[in-house]
């Protein structure tokens, strides 16, 4: 026999008397860390959204106990929100092309969003919790193509949002 040969049946013979004397040895992890703690379970349930192709895309809970959300399809451009219930209602956006993006609720308990196809009319819209529209123009100049792609609510209680085409981090500042 050559020596290859005798190794793999050195290696056979090996594990055949593991296999006798218990089978093989099997490994556990046991660890303390809550990433590997078993979590709750949960079920999904689905809300259809009544307009259809509205390619939702952005949601957040408003100050309303409401979860809004955004449909960003180019011909649809509306605000969603669905209640406790599951009630849906929808909002057009004033600015009808817009694509209306991420969403967040603001300090003075409206919901502010992107309007990535908006500008120059508007970059930033406010919605309140009742429906009211107004619309933020940049004023960036006659050559303004803000495309406006994550927004917050900041401790200041401005507007931030970040916009890839002026390599920039925006700050709408309310005026009271």
């Amino acid at each position: 026999m050559k020596r290859k040969e005798g190794l793999v049946v050195f290696a056979i013979m090996l594990m055949a008397s593991a296999c006798e004397q218990g089978g093989l040895p099997t490994a556990t992890v046991e660890s303390k860390d809550p990433l590997f703690a078993a979590g709750p379970s949960g079920r999904f349930k689905s809300f259809r959204v009544p307009t259809d192709a509205s390619d939702p895309r952005h949601i957040t809970l408003g100050a309303d106990g409401n979860v809004w959300f955004t449909e960003s399809n180019f011909d649809v451009s509306q605000i969603g929100r669905i209640d406790a219930s599951g009630n849906i209602t929808e909002f057009v956006v004033p600015n009808r092309f817009s694509q209306p993006s991420d969403i967040v609720a603001g300090a003075d308990g409206a919901l502010w969003f992107t309007e990535p196809s908006g500008a120059p009319a508007a970059a930033i819209g406010r919605v309140t919790v009742d429906g009211q529209f107004t619309e933020f123009d940049p004023d960036c100049g006659d050559f303004c193509s803000l495309a406006p792609s994550g927004i917050a609510s900041g401790s200041d209680g401005n507007i931030w949002f970040t916009d890839h085409n002026t390599n920039a981090v925006w700050r709408l500042t309310l005026s009271t």
